[in-house]
């Protein structure tokens, strides 16, 4: 799903919204779906390369510090696209709300409030749901905060190879728990592409929401 952004300008433009805020929240938002990227590209490839050559062993030494390159990277991958939730919030703020809110007071649920007292924003505020319901978005929420507030995840080395199993090696989450919510372990190559993937698309659904409203 991609969100278009020019769209979203001419339309802010045509109704003389004063846009320099909201300019600054699109490059922070385009530069963590990029940090995201370089972060999980990273991981993915340190761990991919060491199956092309024939010298890597599970659990020596020498592997640990590619397993440890790996998860930090994946890590670093999950933190690095946490905000982008917020970051929606603020310019729903800005474009939509009419900075109801100070920058500082901004989180996408409190948003998600905010919309919920007119039914102009209601497919606004149904794409709100999509993502912050989502089970992608509780994992990457959990995740990021588990490692903030409590201990780091374990990351380990897992393994399946033999009849009825998936055919596949690498590292998987432990499972965890977050705001009663228990989150089962999960490949780190799932959550890449497949969970934030979606975190991304129903963000940008959301965008493309906002610029249907402003139509």
């Amino acid at each position: 799903m991609n969100w278009n952004v020019e769209v979203f300008r001419q339309r802010l433009n045509n109704r003389g919204v004063q846009a320099d805020q909201i300019e600054q929240l699109l490059d922070t938002l385009k530069l963590i779906i990029e940090r995201f990227t370089y972060h999980s590209k990273v991981s993915q490839n340190i761990w991919r390369s060491q199956f092309e050559t024939n010298e890597y062993r599970f659990n020596s030494p020498a592997a640990r510090r590619p397993e440890f390159e790996t998860e930090s990277n994946f890590i670093a991958s999950l933190q690095a696209i946490h905000p982008i939730a917020d970051i929606m919030g603020q310019i729903i703020n800005g474009a939509v709300l009419n900075n109801l809110m100070a920058i500082h007071q901004v989180s996408l649920q409190r948003i998600k409030t905010a919309l919920e007292a007119d039914t102009r924003y209601i497919n606004i505020l149904t794409a709100v749901n999509d993502l912050i319901e989502s089970q992608e978005y509780k994992f990457l929420d959990g995740f990021v905060n588990t490692i903030k507030h409590r201990k780091l995840i374990e990351t380990l080395h897992h393994g399946e190879f033999g009849p009825n199993t998936e055919q596949r090696n690498g590292l998987k989450t432990e499972e965890f728990s977050f705001r009663q919510n228990t989150f089962a372990p999960m490949w780190i190559d799932d959550v890449i592409d497949n969970y934030i993937g979606e975190v991304i698309d129903k963000t940008m659904t959301i965008g493309n929401a906002i610029n249907d409203y402003l139509q």
